[in-house]
């Protein structure tokens, strides 16, 4: 304080004037830094891009544009269920309900004209939901090959002991019963061996 109060004030303000001078030139010298630090560093990206992290599955599905499902005869009118034999998505005028079954125009005549006979029965619980999975692959193959099925599930629930259990059962008409048993016990096995 003794110093100040004899100082004049001429001396005073040439010397507030210096520190702020030196703080001014101080900070534009750190702002030009950043800048070129930051100028530097996009430069380089923009010569070697870092390669992007492969995305998850799950990132993929969710990045898509959901699909628009639409009536596979009325491509103007939105699906309300599919055929049991083909898959095909139906409107409301297309599809047709027989025995709690659903079908296209031209399949429930076919389903009506046969006699249809299960050759599967496969069980499924909330630890072995992939049980069954050679079935649908089994239909999906021989409906490719022109040979109709359909996939039937019953649901058994147990509420006291928090069970669930469904029963996969694939129809086949009743002339192709024995030929397609066969295939499909070949195509359970080759499911069930282990892959070395």
């Amino acid at each position: 304080m003794i110093l100040l109060n004899s100082m004049e004030p001429m001396n005073l303000l040439i010397i507030c004037l210096l520190f702020f001078n030196v703080l001014f030139i101080g900070i534009a010298l750190f702002l030009v830094y950043q800048l070129f630090k930051k100028n530097s560093s996009s430069s380089s990206k923009e010569s070697l891009p870092e390669p992007e992290a492969p995305k998850s599955p799950v990132a993929e599905v969710l990045d898509r544009e959901p699909l628009k499902y639409v009536c596979a005869f009325h491509p103007d009118r939105d699906p309300v269920g599919v055929c049991a034999i083909c898959e095909a998505a139906c409107c409301e005028s297309c599809l047709r309900e027989w025995e709690h079954l659903n079908f296209c125009s031209d399949h429930i005549k076919l389903y009506a004209a046969h006699k249809w006979e299960p050759i599967t029965n496969e069980r499924t619980t909330a630890n072995s939901p992939e049980a069954s999975s050679y079935i649908y692959e089994f239909k999906k193959n021989i409906w490719s090959q022109g040979v109709p099925s359909f996939i039937v599930t019953h649901y058994r629930i147990e509420i006291e002991s928090d069970i669930v259990e469904s029963y996969v059962q694939l129809f086949v008409k009743l002339e192709d019963k024995v030929a397609l048993s066969s295939m499909i016990l070949q195509k359970k096995g080759a499911q069930k061996l282990p892959s070395h």
